[in-house]
């Protein structure tokens, strides 16, 4: 028979193991890249930090919705310059070009917005395929101006499937910028790739349980099983 220190060590110690092993098998698995931003230095998104993220479940049928997020608090004009978020895109998806799109969400409304197939600026990077833009109806978003979200339901076809692998999307950020004089208007753009992202929620994530997480699962509750053996040993001793 074990001792009552012995076994009381011995429970104190597949407690821990237990609390690592659920911690690991609750924790992000598998999860995805940070968002980007700043992106090098000097920094080609202007302090602004952008995520793209999708449940990957489909909605209906083909269609996903998909989240684009520009957190524009920390925006800095590199030329000290008064400018205006005019349009933004993204692609989170291989393949070629969508059977359908639905903005379903935007700063101030879907009303004020107006979405297209193409780059946000269609003088830079116009050999972006299958991109989904979105422009402002009028004019734009004065920067800085908190965080601001896009949300679109996209239909793929056959050939499309959303792109969850490591910088395996791409998004796009176009502004206007005044110039010394006052006058309108000149383009500065965000094109960076980006990986599209499972969205957490209170620390953990909508993907299904990974292999490992399922296995440290079970091992954690072995341990909890040896542990309640252990302790009707030393209530026995």
């Amino acid at each position: 028979m074990l001792s009552r220190k012995v076994a009381g060590r011995a429970v104190k110690g597949l407690l821990s193991f237990v609390l690592i092993a659920l911690a690991l098998a609750y924790g992000p698995v598998g999860a995805s890249a940070d968002s980007i931003g700043p992106c090098g230095t000097p920094d080609a998104c202007f302090g602004t930090i952008i995520t793209l993220e999708s449940t990957g479940v489909p909605i209906t049928d083909n269609t996903y919705e998909v989240k684009l997020t520009i957190d524009t608090s920390g925006f800095v004009s590199p030329s000290g310059d008064t400018e205006y978020l005019a349009a933004v895109s993204m692609q989170a998806w291989a393949g070629g070009d969508l059977s359908g799109f639905l903005l379903t969400g935007a700063p101030g409304g879907t009303s004020d917005w107006i979405s297209a197939n193409g780059p946000a600026a269609l003088s830079k990077d116009a050999t972006t395929g299958g991109t989904l833009a979105t422009y402002p109806a009028l004019g734009g978003i004065l920067m800085p101006d908190g965080t601001l979200t896009w949300t679109w339901d996209i239909t793929l076809t056959d050939s499309n499937t959303l792109d969850f692998s490591s910088f395996g999307s791409h998004v796009q950020v176009l502004f206007l910028r005044e110039d010394a004089q006052g006058g309108c208007c000149q383009e500065r753009l965000i094109s960076q790739d980006i990986t599209l992202q499972t969205p957490e929620e209170g620390g953990g994530s909508f993907e299904a349980p990974a292999p490992t997480a399922i296995m440290l699962m079970g091992t954690a509750l072995l341990g909890f099983s040896a542990v309640s053996r252990l302790r009707r040993l030393r209530h026995r001793k």
